[in-house]
């Protein structure tokens, strides 16, 4: 099955579908093309860019200046959340 069929059936069949990626050319197009929501740690320049082409968010830009362990939280058509965890929730986080 190609991946534009698979992922149509999970958007279609499934409420939700969970990926990991290093980079944003790592994930396929057709699933960006399909992301609702992304949590994003640091992105160079061009990178950050690509994030605010795939959202149409400006805010997105924001990625190429977040800090060590600072991450944006985007859902589609809502403002971005940026914010690094506590060491309260990373110690409360399952091992």
């Amino acid at each position: 099955m190609d991946d534009v069929a698979f992922f149509t059936q999970i958007r279609h069949l499934h409420k939700a579908c969970f990926t990991i990626g290093h980079d944003f050319t790592c994930i396929s197009p057709t699933m960006r093309g399909n992301l609702s929501e992304a949590y994003v740690f640091r992105q160079s320049g061009k990178r950050a860019l690509d994030w605010v082409d795939l959202f149409a968010d400006e805010e997105m830009a924001k990625t190429a200046t977040l800090q060590k362990r600072e991450f944006i939280h985007k859902v589609a058509f809502e403002p971005i959340v940026r914010r690094s965890l506590t060491r309260a929730e990373l110690a409360s986080l399952p091992r």
